[in-house]
């Protein structure tokens, strides 16, 4: 099965994503961040991290949050070369250590939901659940299947 390629360029050096921290992250001083569960929040396409600042207020107290621009997006710089949808989740992976961050639940809509069910795919250890939303079940015609998810 070939890898399905995205349908834009994301041209450059693979590096950490750029990621706005929020919610119970110990910042505040509380002793129970450790045991918050870490919601990573992924934008649809043409938009940012800042697309989830609406929901932020209602989740903060429960959760830490990290709101990602995916490559190319927001203040992240684009992948190198050809990019596929399993290098920007490696990106995510490489990001997420980068943070400290070794299981999660992913929150995307779009785009970034095409991004959660890749990275599940490919790091399913790492992955505590998935919120999906205007999402379809296949990446593309000879991409991975949704339902192949652990």
């Amino acid at each position: 099965m070939s890898e399905a390629r995205l349908p834009f360029p994301l041209p450059h050096a693979l590096a950490p994503l750029h990621v706005r921290r929020d919610g119970r992250d110990g910042r505040d001083g509380r002793s129970d961040a450790d045991t918050a569960p870490t919601l990573v929040l992924l934008h649809a396409i043409c938009t940012s991290g800042a697309l989830w600042t609406p929901q932020l207020d209602a989740w903060r107290p429960a959760f830490r949050l990290l709101c990602v621009d995916l490559p190319g997006h927001g203040e992240s710089a684009p992948l190198a070369g050809d990019a596929t949808l399993a290098d920007v989740a490696d990106a995510l992976a490489a990001t997420l250590d980068a943070h400290g961050e070794s299981r999660v639940t992913l929150v995307g809509t779009s785009w970034g939901s095409m991004v959660a069910q890749a990275f599940a795919l490919r790091h399913p250890s790492r992955t505590a659940s998935l919120v999906l939303a205007h999402a379809g079940s296949t990446t593309s015609a000879e991409g991975p299947r949704s339902g192949s998810v652990g």
